[in-house]
């Protein structure tokens, strides 16, 4: 997740690294009005709007994509990519589906278009997805399972009054829960809102087939031609993420660090 002062040790000791953050620099300031590195690095005694979903995005996608080419700089080579939500705009980026410039464009729409929406939050919770199921069918609530992390890892994304109720009952199981700092439900019904102008945006870019193999982090499959659509995108913004599966599938073929 976003944080302030992250990578604040990488900008001045790495030239490549800085190189590419004063570029994304460029380029939001014509966005935000105001520099990335006020928004990373605030000077003492001032705020930054980092936690906001509009900024949130676009600095999560330059601090992914800027770490990726780092790792590349000491000849570590990916021979498969796998993105966690927004990190698969990054990932894809690397892979070819399209450019950097492409995928900062979605990032920043994607964080304008999530910021509109009404409030939402999200859990962490420490048991399987059927377990999560069962409560969610149980009480009725609209919230959705949002990310599957891991076998006993699961992001639940709802109505902040709603989550609250599921915390509890989820308590009352002796389950270990954590309220995340994320004031938007993304990969839920939430977001059903903002798709269709989403979509537009993501049928203005420039799409290649992946140059290296990728697996899906909404469906934890190998990817398929769909990424290079914008259905697949607003797909990849409304449906849960598996990080989980695509971890298992990748291990399944082999794939080793």
């Amino acid at each position: 997740s976003q944080y302030v002062g992250a990578a604040r040790e990488l900008y001045p000791t790495h030239p490549g690294f800085r190189r590419r953050i004063d570029a994304f620099d460029v380029l939001l300031r014509g966005v935000w009005g105001r520099s990335l590195h006020s928004v990373l690095y605030p000077e003492p005694g001032h705020s930054s709007s980092i936690d906001q979903f509009d900024y949130a995005q676009p600095v999560l996608f330059a601090l992914e994509y800027a770490l990726a080419e780092l790792w590349m700089s000491w000849a570590v080579q990916p021979d498969v990519l796998l993105g966690h939500s927004t990190g698969e705009l990054a990932a894809a980026c690397l892979a070819g589906v399209f450019s950097v410039e492409d995928g900062l464009k979605l990032a920043i729409h994607r964080g304008r278009l999530m910021h509109q929406l009404p409030e939402g939050g999200n859990l962490a919770v420490s048991t399987g997805e059927a377990e999560v199921r069962e409560v969610l069918a149980q009480g009725g609530w609209s919230c959705s399972i949002a990310a599957l992390n891991g076998p006993e890892n699961v992001v639940v994304s709802g109505p902040p009054g709603e989550l609250r109720e599921v915390a509890s009952a989820l308590g009352a199981r002796g389950l270990k829960v954590r309220r995340l700092n994320i004031p938007r439900a993304a990969h839920s019904a939430m977001v059903e809102a903002i798709l269709p102008e989403f979509r537009a945006v993501a049928a203005t870019l420039t799409y290649a087939r992946p140059a290296l193999p990728m697996a899906s982090g909404m469906t934890g499959e190998p990817i398929t031609d769909a990424i290079c659509t914008p259905d697949y995108w607003c797909r990849q913004l409304r449906d849960p993420v598996r990080f989980a599966q695509g971890i298992e599938h990748l291990y399944r073929d082999g794939v080793r660090v």
